[in-house]
């Protein structure tokens, strides 16, 4: 069942509202339309009383209007407490084999998994399945609707495989139920999907998913919070994949329906304008990003106080363009107007104040500022460790740096230790060989270099031009560094022809790449198709 939320609930945290759609599910036609059939649901109750039935469905209904207030107020004891009484008092008056207890199964099994009660949460989802397969069969959208949450409930509890089987048959009925062209069907692709990416698959999660956005676009309005989830998975894969041009075509028109809807001031649009400009700095369009945030700084600055933490999100953001282009005191004056609208609001031994500290360091960095930079770096560690934790992933940029000039003041052990502690915290939150780590283990390579320690310097390295080559290359400029500190390490072990090599395979993959083809919507689904059955493989035959 489509579940419409009205929109008094806007208010309400994200999370909160799947709980809310889950609880209307119990409440009733007299609250939900029953939008799937237009037919209102055959019920089988067990009371011959009319009265007495009418009487017990009228509490019920007004017990999970009592749930639904507790879990709009965040006290999920309480709604929990309620539920179980919904629980107890439809069973009593219908009888466990009717569709109104297996809704108040589906409420409390909800809430379960939303308190972290996973495996209590499953049984009952599992009770609930049973008993919508006889009421209406295992094509009606209640019992693909329970299926779909055991599948995520299982998942969770680590059993990827049965997951994905759940998945899988829900999938079959939707499609065969509703058709591709439905929400429902978006949002059991985008769970595989999720599922796939969870298993590096990213090939065929970005298939899934790409399919899953399409329906979505074509089913729900831009500025709905899946429609702007499903966009940033999508984009995030697609940049991973070097797909470029492809992600900014899918962000662009959900940027424009957002500003539209909710303002360009809104945080949902503020986030989707920084994905779609962190995708044209990936695909170097430079300039088109810096009219891009040039016109949404324009606009905010009509509407909000030039104080206000949005504008210096995109002060932040532009200093980090300005400092990939190479236009160093332009980005350290955005980074530094950044800093000091967050150091307004937050104060300076926040996260937020501490980060742009970091890329401030960064900046100074870059200008040969040794000195200045160190201080940025260290002061930004000390904040970072002290409210994030020594082994958290934002102290990496820092810690490069720091180990950068230990290198070039002669500290050398000092920046191995830096250098080393950085890289194991990208690989632990990561995993070797990922993206993400290669940053790290460029600078790991260079410090191995001036210890004359060539060979695991060359390791480091090659892991760094490998990963940037699975992930379609993102970025040019850090791909290009690391080939050419390769090629020096090759010559230092007399490795010209190595050397050579590297330059060559460098060159090579530099040449611009074509858009991808836009696919039809059955080769779309075909690829759907692929995806999961070449997945199902590695499962069944790991």
């Amino acid at each position: 069942m489509t579940i419409t939320i009205p929109t008094f609930f806007g208010v309400i945290p994200p999370r909160i509202h799947t709980i809310i759609a889950a609880i209307l599910l119990v409440i009733g036609s007299t609250v939900l339309a029953q939008e799937s059939s237009g037919k209102p649901e055959t019920r089988q109750s067990t009371t011959k009383d009319a009265a007495a039935t009418e009487k017990a469905r009228l509490e019920c209904d007004q017990l999970s209007k009592e749930c639904l207030a507790a879990v709009k107020s965040g006290d999920l004891a309480t709604a929990k407490s309620i539920a179980i009484k919904v629980m107890e008092k439809a069973k009593e008056a219908f009888g466990a084999e009717d569709d109104a207890y297996a809704r108040s199964l589906h409420q409390y099994a909800f809430l379960l998994s939303e308190s972290g009660e996973l495996a209590q949460s499953a049984k009952l989802q599992e009770e609930c399945l049973a008993i919508r397969a006889k009421v209406g069969g295992t094509k009606h959208e209640d019992y693909l609707l329970t299926l779909n949450n055991l599948a995520a409930t299982t998942h969770k509890l680590g059993d990827s495989q049965k997951a994905y089987q759940l998945w899988s048959e829900c999938l079959d009925g939707q499609v065969e139920t509703l058709g591709w062209q439905h929400p429902d069907v978006a949002r059991t692709l985008s769970n595989l999907g999720s599922l796939l990416l969870a298993h590096g698959e990213y090939p065929q999660a970005a298939k899934l998913l790409m399919r899953a956005l399409e329906i979505a676009k074509d089913t729900l309005p831009a500025e709905h919070p899946f429609t702007l989830k499903i966009a940033m998975e999508t984009t995030k894969i697609l940049s991973q994949l070097g797909e470029y041009k492809v992600a900014i075509e899918l962000m662009l028109p959900i940027v424009d329906g957002l500003e539209t809807k909710l303002g360009v001031e809104h945080p949902s649009t503020q986030m989707a304008i920084g994905d779609v400009c962190e995708l044209l700095v990936r695909a170097n369009q430079f300039a088109l990003a810096d009219t891009l945030l040039q016109d949404v700084l324009k606009k905010l600055s009509s509407k909000l106080e030039i104080s206000d933490v949005r504008i210096g999100k995109v002060y932040q953001t532009l200093g980090e363009l300005y400092r990939r282009t190479g236009k160093l005191d332009q980005s350290l004056d955005y980074f530094e107007k950044s800093l000091a609208i967050q150091k307004k609001s937050t104060g300076v031994e926040s996260p937020e104040y501490a980060l742009i500290s970091q890329a401030i360091g960064t900046t100074l960095l870059d200008q040969g500022k040794s000195d200045q930079a160190e201080k940025a770096f260290e002061k930004s560690v000390q904040v970072l460790e002290m409210k994030l934790g020594q082994d958290h992933v934002a102290l990496t940029p820092s810690l490069n740096g720091l180990a950068l000039i230990a290198r070039s003041n002669g500290e050398l052990p000092k920046a191995e230790k830096l250098a080393e502690r950085s890289l194991k915290l990208r690989e632990k939150h990561f995993g070797k060989g990922h993206i993400e780590c290669c940053q790290c283990y460029n600078t790991m390579g260079l410090v191995l270099t001036s210890l004359e320690k060539y060979e695991l310097a060359e390791n480091l390295l090659r892991q760094a031009m490998d990963a940037w080559e699975q992930a379609g290359i993102p970025i040019a400029n850090d791909y290009l560094t690391v080939c050419n500190n390769l090629t020096e390490v090759l010559k230092l072990r007399n490795e010209a022809s190595e050397a050579s090599i590297v330059q060559a395979r460098m060159k090579n993959n530099l040449i611009p790449r074509g858009p991808s083809a836009q696919q039809a919507e059955a080769e779309a689904n075909a690829a759907v198709q692929d995806a999961l059955r070449d997945f199902q493989s590695k499962l069944l035959h790991p």
